[in-house]
C-alpha cells in the first residue's frame, strides 16, 4: 500500500517537472521568436531607409558651348566667393570710371591735355583694389583680428600727420592728404577700413555687450576720435559718412533702439 502511494507521489512529481520544463521551453521559444521578429523588423527598417542612389541631374545647357565652358570655369573658380557681390562691385567700379570721366574730362583736357587723366588714376586705384580683394578673399578673416588695434593706432598717427607741415598736402585750404615716398595717401580712407575691422573684432569677442550702453562706449570713443581729426582737416562729407557707418554698425551689432536714439540727439541739435 505504501509502495503504491510512493509510486503515485513520484509520478505526480515527474508530471509537475514535465509541466515546468514545458513552460520554460515555451517561454524560451516565445522570447526567441520575439528576438527574431525584432531583428527581422530592424532589417526591414534598414532596408526601407536605404534609398536607391540616383545620379544628380545635369543642368540643361542654355548657352553655346564656348560660353558654357567659360561659365563653368567662372563658377568653379568662385565656389568660395559670393559671385553676385563680385558682379555688383564690378558694376560699381565701372560706374565710377564713367562718373569720373563725365565730371573731369573738360578740366583734365584743359589742364593736362588728356581728357582721361583722372580716369586713368581712378582705374589704377580700382585695379589695386581688385588685387587686394583677390588676396584677402583667400585669407582667413580670423587672422585679421590681431591687426585691428595696431591698425587703429597707425591710422590715428596718419591722420595727425595731415597737420604736420612738409608732410601734408594742402589743396584749396584743406589738408586731407600726406605724401609718403612719392605717393599721396588719404588717411581718412584707411581709417574707414581700420574702424570696421576694429568694430568687428570688438563685437566678435562678446556680441552681447553691444546691447548694453557701456558696451557701445569703446566703439563710440574710437569713432569720435576719427571724426574729430577728419573734421579738422576739414572734410565734412567723410565725417558724415563715417558717423553714418558707425551708426549702422551699432544697429547691425544689436545695440538697443533707445541707445541709438540718444546718439541721434547731438546730430538733431546740430
Amino acid at each position: 500500500m505504501r509502495e503504491g502511494q510512493a509510486n503515485v507521489s513520484r509520478a505526480g512529481m515527474e508530471e509537475n517537472d514535465f509541466r515546468a520544463g514545458a513552460t520554460i521551453a515555451g517561454t524560451a521559444r516565445t522570447s526567441n521568436n520575439r528576438v527574431g521578429a525584432a531583428q527581422m523588423g530592424a532589417g526591414v527598417g534598414k532596408t526601407a531607409l536605404k534609398r536607391p542612389k540616383t545620379s544628380p541631374r545635369k543642368p540643361k545647357k542654355m548657352l553655346p558651348k564656348p560660353l558654357q565652358k567659360i561659365a563653368e570655369k567662372v563658377q568653379n573658380g568662385c565656389k568660395k566667393a559670393d559671385f553676385p557681390l563680385k558682379l555688383l562691385l564690378c558694376g560699381l567700379s565701372l560706374f565710377g570710371l564713367v562718373a569720373v570721366y563725365a565730371a573731369s574730362s573738360y578740366t583734365a583736357q584743359k589742364t593736362y591735355g588728356d581728357a582721361f587723366y583722372f580716369v586713368k588714376k581712378q582705374a589704377l586705384g580700382a585695379a589695386i583694389g581688385w588685387i587686394l580683394l583677390a588676396f584677402f578673399s583667400r585669407v582667413d578673416y580670423h587672422k585679421l583680428q590681431k591687426f585691428a588695434y595696431p591698425l587703429v593706432a597707425v591710422t590715428y598717427i596718419l591722420l595727425a600727420l595731415v597737420f604736420v607741415p612738409g608732410i601734408s598736402k594742402e589743396s584749396y585750404g584743406a589738408k586731407r592728404w600726406i605724401g609718403l615716398f612719392g605717393v599721396t595717401v588719404q588717411p581718412s580712407e584707411l581709417a574707414k577700413f581700420a574702424f570696421v575691422l576694429f568694430f568687428a573684432t570688438y563685437a566678435a569677442k562678446d556680441p552681447g555687450r553691444l546691447g548694453r550702453f557701456r558696451g557701445i562706449l569703446p566703439p563710440l570713443f574710437v569713432c569720435a576720435g576719427y571724426l574729430l581729426l577728419i573734421l579738422l582737416e576739414p572734410n565734412l562729407s567723410v565725417t558724415i559718412c563715417f558717423a553714418a557707418a558707425c551708426f549702422l554698425l551699432l544697429f547691425a551689432g544689436g545695440a538697443k533702439k533707445r541707445h541709438l536714439g540718444l546718439l541721434t540727439l547731438p546730430a538733431a541739435a546740430a
